[in-house]
C-alpha cells in the first residue's frame, strides 16, 4: 500500500489556512498532557459545536504537536475518511511506532454561524474525562455581565466523568487564541472566550509563584505522600527480561526495573534455597502433582506419535490485549538499532525463514484468524560471538504490555517446578568419577502447540528484509510450537518430556529424570563403559520424542573420541547450571560480579548484590558485607535511583577492595580418587550480631586409611530487620535450625550413602536447649521442636544424629557469619575442608552431648572441657587437596 500525499493544511470555508508542519514520510504526534481523573479540575476543557447540532468536548492541550479525534465520536457523527497516514503517537501514549491512521474531516461552527474544517487523526480512546469546571455566584455574576452565555459555561455539566471526544492542539490552538479575549475572574481563574467556545482554565495555586524575595512555604507538598501534575494515560512498558545473569555490572550501569525485578526474584530464591524446611517443600511437592495430573490430561498424542500441549492459562486471558503496537513499535526499534546492520539483519531474517520451513512458525490460516486469545510477542536479538550454535539469537518480550494491560505471561501460570533441585543436581555433578552433559537443540521448539493457542503467540516480521516496515512490508507470523520467553515453557517442556518416557518406559529415564533441567541433561557414571552407554542410550531416547541431544561433553577423552562429531560438544568448556565447567582440567568456575564504578545507586547496590550466582554458597562470606551494607541502606528510605550516602562509603569501599578477581575455581570431584569406605555428614552453624551461618562438609574414610573433607554446602542469612528480639543466643539457634534443614536437603539431594550426621555449634546455651528441650521460652520452644522433629527424623535413617559444641576459633560457620574477602576465602583451609580434628576419628573430636548435665551451668562447663586425647602424632591424612584458585 502506498503512502498518500499529506496535506498539510486546515481550512475553513473561505480558504484561510493555518501550517501542520507536518512530515511527508511517517507523522510524528505528541501529546504531553492528559489525565484519566481529574478530580481538582486542572486542565481547561472546551465545547464545539457542530453544524448538526450535535455537541463536542475537547481537552485544549498545549502540549499537543496536533489534534486528535476519538474514534467513538468519528462514529457518532460519521465523518469522512480524507487519507491514511503512517503514524508515530509518543508522549502520553508513549510511542506506538508507525501504525496506519484514518484521518477525517470535522466540522464546528463558530459564533457567528460560520463553518470550519480540520483534518485530524483518529485513536482509539482518548481516556481522559471530563470534569467541568464550577463557578462560584460571583464569578458566574461577572461573566454574565461580560455577555456570556451562561449554557456554554455550565454545558458541561452533564459530561462530568465522560471521555473527552477530541484534544485540541497546537495546529489548531494558535488561531483560536489569536482572536480570543482573555477575562481574569474575581477568583483569579482565566477564561478564554474564543470564536469556537469558552476554554475554563483551573483556578491558580496560590503562592505556586512568587517574588524571589518572598518565602515560599511548600510543607504543604512535602507532608504529601503522592503529587504529581499529570500522569501517563497511556504507555508502552517495554520490560526486557535478562537473556542470561550477567556479572559484568560495571559494564552496564542502567539497571532497568525488569532486571532488577528478575535478579532480585533469582537472589531471593537462591537466599532460601537448601534450607526450607522439609515439610514446605512436602507440601509444594502434593500440590504439584495434582498440577501436573490436571495439564498431563490436556496433552494430545497425534498418530505419528507426536504430543501437543496447551498453554496453562490462569483466567485472566479473557483480558488480554493484544500488544500490537507495542510489536510495532519494537520491531521499528529493532531495525534501526540492533538490526541496523544489513548483514546481521540478512542472518536474523534466515532464522526466521528456516522456522518457517521447518515448520516452526507459519502464517495465520485463513479459517484460525479469529481463534482464541490473541497477542503479538515484540522480539529482540541477542548477539554472542562465542556461543558454539547459534551466535545470533531471537528473544521474545512475553512479558511485554501497554500500560494497564496484561501481557501474555501474567495471563499464563507457570506452573509448577516439576524440574529436580537446582542444588541436587549441582551435588549430583561433584561426587562421581565421570560427568557428560548434553544439550537439548532448540529445546522449547520440540513442543508442539494446540492451534488454538497459537495466536497468542504472533510476532511481526518484514515481507522483504531489505526494504523499511512499512504496512504494505509487514508480515504477521505465529508458532506453532512453543516459544522462547513464556512463562510457562520450562513446565510444558518438562511435561513434554516426562509424558514421552511414560509412554515409553527404558532403564535410562530415571537418570534422565534425576538429572534433568530445563534443555540440559546430566550423568553421573561410575566407569568409562557407563559413560558410552549412557550417550547411546540417550540419544535413541530423545530421538523417539522427535527431539536431539547435542553437543555431548565428558570427562574422558576415550569416550569424547568415540562420539560422533555432529554430537559432540565443539568446546572443552561449557556452561553447567550457572557455572563454567572445564572438562580437561574437571573445574567449576563460579563467575564473580564486580562493582559498578563510581558511588551507586540503591539500584546498582541491590543488582550488584543478587548478581553472583552460588548456589552452594562455595564463597558464601564474600557476600556478607554487601548484605549488611543494603540492610543500612533500607533504612535510610532511599529511592532506587539514589546514591549511598556519605557516611555508608566507607563500607561500600572496603566491600569494594575485598573482590580482587572475576571468578573463582574449585575442583568439580569432591570424593576422593582412590575410592571410600565410609561417608558422613558434618554441619556447623553460628551467628554474628546481624548474621547467622551454616556450613556442610562430607567426611570420607577412604581405601587408603587417609580421611578426605571437603565443602559441599553453606547459608549466609541476615538478621531480619525490626526484630531486636532476636538476641545473639537466638541468632545461634536460627543458625542451628538452618543447619538441620540444609542437612534434611542435602541426604535427599547427594547420591551418597551417608552413615552419620554431627551438628556443631560454639553456642552452649543453644546447644542446652537443643540437648535437654528445658526453656520455657515459647519462641525457643518452638524452634527446639522444629530441631527435634528433624533429629528423629535423622535418627529413623539411621543416622546416628549427635550434636556437639566447637570452639569458635574451629568452627568455619564463623567466616560465613562473619564475612571473608576473596582471597581470605582462597587460603583459608578451615573455610575449604572443616577443622583438623575432622581428619581425626570421632574419639579425638569434642565429646558428645548425649551424657551432659541438664543444669545451663554445669551444662556449660562440662561442653568447655577439652579433655579429649590428644591427636596421634601420624594419623593417616590426605595428599594435598587440588587449589582453589582466582582469576
Amino acid at each position: 500500500m502506498s503512502t498518500p500525499d499529506i496535506p498539510t493544511t486546515i481550512e475553513d470555508s473561505t480558504q484561510n489556512t493555518v501550517s501542520l508542519n507536518l512530515q511527508t514520510n511517517i507523522t510524528t504526534i505528541t501529546v504531553n498532557l492528559s489525565v484519566i481523573s481529574d478530580p481538582h479540575y486542572t486542565l481547561p476543557f472546551l465545547q464545539l459545536l457542530t453544524p448538526s447540532g450535535a455537541r463536542l468536548n475537547a481537552l485544549v492541550d498545549s502540549g499537543a504537536t496536533t489534534s486528535l479525534i476519538a474514534k467513538p465520536a468519528v462514529l457518532r457523527l460519521r465523518c469522512p475518511v480524507h487519507y491514511q497516514k503512517l503514524v508515530n503517537f509518543r508522549g502520553f501514549i508513549s510511542s506506538s511506532g508507525p501504525q496506519q491512521v484514518k484521518f477525517y474531516k470535522l466540522d464546528i461552527m463558530d459564533k457567528s454561524g460560520k463553518a470550519w474544517s480540520t483534518i485530524l487523526p483518529e485513536y482509539p480512546q482518548l481516556p481522559t474525562v471530563v470534569k467541568a469546571p464550577t463557578f462560584s455566584q460571583k464569578n458566574l455574576e461577572y461573566l454574565i455581565q461580560k455577555n456570556f452565555d451562561q449554557q456554554q459555561l455550565t454545558g458541561l455539566q452533564k459530561f462530568n466523568g465522560k471521555p473527552i471526544d477530541l484534544i485540541i492542539g497546537n495546529n489548531v490552538l494558535p488561531t483560536l487564541l489569536s482572536t480570543s479575549t482573555r477575562h481574569v475572574l474575581p477568583s483569579g481563574r482565566i477564561v478564554e472566550d474564543t470564536q469556537v467556545g469558552v476554554i475554563t482554565h483551573p483556578s491558580p495555586v496560590p503562592d505556586a509563584l512568587q517574588r524571589a524575595t518572598e518565602t515560599q512555604d511548600d510543607s504543604s507538598d512535602q507532608n504529601n505522600d503522592y503529587n504529581e501534575s499529570y500522569i501517563n494515560t497511556i504507555d508502552m512498558s517495554d520490560y526486557d527480561r535478562p537473556e542470561e545473569l550477567s556479572v559484568e555490572i560495571s559494564q552496564s550501569p542502567q539497571v532497568t526495573n525488569a532486571r532488577l525485578d528478575w535478579l532480585l526474584e533469582q537472589s531471593w530464591k537462591l537466599e532460601v534455597l537448601g534450607i526450607e524446611p522439609p515439610t514446605a517443600i512436602l507440601q509444594r511437592v502434593q500440590l504439584n502433582q495434582d498440577l501436573i495430573l490436571k495439564y498431563k490430561k490436556t496433552a494430545i498424542l497425534d498418530k505419528d506419535n507426536k504430543l501437543y500441549v496447551q498453554f496453562p492459562f490462569n483466567g485472566k486471558e479473557a483480558t488480554l490485549h493484544d500488544n500490537y503496537l507495542v510489536a510495532v513499535k519494537r520491531l521499528i526499534s529493532l531495525l534501526e538499532v540492533q538490526l541496523a546492520s544489513m548483514t546481521d539483519r540478512a542472518t536474523y531474517n534466515n532464522i526466521i525463514q528456516q522456522q518457517l520451513i521447518s515448520g516452526i512458525i507459519e502464517l495465520v490460516p485463513e479459517n484460525e484468524q479469529h481463534i482464541g486469545p490473541h497477542y503479538y510477542i515484540p522480539h529482540r536479538v541477542v548477539i554472542k560471538p562465542d556461543a558454539q550454535n547459534t551466535k545470533l539469537r531471537i528473544v521474545l518480550d512475553a512479558s511485554s504490555h501497554m500500560k494497564n494491560e496484561q501481557s501474555l505471561n501474567q495471563c499464563i501460570h507457570p506452573g509448577p517446578s516439576i524440574l529436580k533441585s537446582i542444588l541436587g543436581i549441582l551435588f549430583r555433578s561433584r561426587t562421581k568419577p565421570y560427568l557428560m552433559i548434553a544439550d537439548l537443540e532448540k529445546a522449547f521448539h520440540q513442543v508442539r502447540l494446540q492451534p488454538q493457542h497459537r495466536n497468542c503467540t504472533k510476532f511481526l516480521w518484514l515481507k522483504d528484509h531489505t526494504k523499511p516496515a512499512t504496512p504494505d512490508n509487514i508480515v504477521t507470523y505465529r508458532f506453532t510450537r512453543l516459544p522462547f520467553g513464556i512463562t510457562a515453557s520450562p513446565f510444558l517442556l518438562a511435561i513434554t518430556i516426562l509424558r514421552y518416557m511414560e509412554l515409553n518406559p527404558h532403564p535410562i529415564h530415571e537418570k534422565i529424570t534425576q538429572n534433568l533441567y530445563v534443555d540440559n541433561v546430566m550423568f553421573t557414571p561410575e566407569s568409562t563403559e557407563e559413560l558410552l552407554k549412557n550417550y547411546q542410550e540417550s540419544v535413541a531416547t530423545f530421538s523417539s520424542m522427535h527431539m536431539r541431544l547435542r553437543d555431548y561433553l565428558c570427562n574422558n577423552k576415550t569416550v569424547m573420541n568415540a562420539i560422533p562429531e555432529e554430537d559432540r560438544s565443539k568446546s572443552t568448556i561449557c556452561k553447567l547450571l550457572g557455572h563454567h565447567w572445564d572438562a580437561n582440567k574437571d573445574t567449576l568456575t563460579i563467575k564473580i560480579a564486580q562493582p559498578p564504578e563510581g558511588i551507586p545507586t540503591k539500584r546498582q547496590l541491590a543488582s550488584f548484590i543478587a548478581s553472583t550466582y552460588d548456589p552452594q554458597g562455595l564463597i558464601s562470606p564474600l557476600g556478607v558485607a554487601s548484605k549488611s551494607l543494603m540492610a543500612k541502606v533500607w533504612k535510610y528510605k532511599l529511592k532506587w535511583k539514589d546514591p549511598l550516602p556519605t557516611t555508608l562509603l566507607s563500607d561500600w569501599e572496603k566491600i569494594k577492595a575485598a573482590i580482587t578477581a572475576k571468578s573463582y575455581t574449585v575442583p568439580r570431584r569432591i570424593t576422593p580418587a582412590q575410592g571410600f569406605t565410609n561417608a558422613s555428614l558434618v554441619m556447623f552453624s553460628d551467628a554474628s550480631k546481624d548474621h547467622y551461618a551454616t556450613c556442610a562438609y562430607l567426611r570420607f574414610e577412604c581405601q587408603d586409611n587417609t580421611t578426605q573433607v571437603q565443602l559441599l554446602f553453606s547459608k549466609t542469612r541476615i538478621k531480619p530487620m525490626n526484630n531486636e528480639h532476636l538476641t545473639i543466643p537466638r541468632m545461634e539457634l536460627l543458625g542451628v535450625l538452618t543447619a538441620v534443614n540444609a542437612a534434611s536437603t542435602i541426604l535427599t539431594e547427594v547420591n551418597i550413602t551417608l552413615s552419620s550426621i554431627t551438628f556443631f555449634c560454639d553456642n552452649t546455651a543453644v546447644l542446652n536447649w537443643v540437648q535437654h528441650k528445658n526453656s520455657s521460652d515459647k519462641w525457643v520452644s518452638n524452634r527446639v521442636r522444629a530441631i527435634t522433629e528433624l533429629e528423629q527424623e535423622f535418627t529413623k535413617k539411621k543416622l546416628s544424629p549427635t550434636f556437639r559444641y566447637v570452639a569458635t576459633d574451629k568452627n568455619p560457620a564463623d567466616i560465613a557469619s562473619r564475612g571473608a574477602t576473596l582471597q581470605q576465602i582462597k587460603e583459608s583451609n578451615l573455610w575449604q575442608h572443616g577443622p583438623e580434628f575432622l581428619l581425626q576419628d570421632q574419639a579425638y573430636w569434642p565429646k558428645s552431648l548425649e551424657q551432659s548435665p541438664e543444669d545451663p551451668k554445669e551444662f556449660h562447663f562440662f561442653t568447655l572441657d577439652t579433655s579429649a586425647p590428644p591427636f596421634p602424632p601420624h594419623r593417616g591424612l590426605p595428599s594435598e587437596y587440588p587449589p582453589h584458585t582466582l582469576e
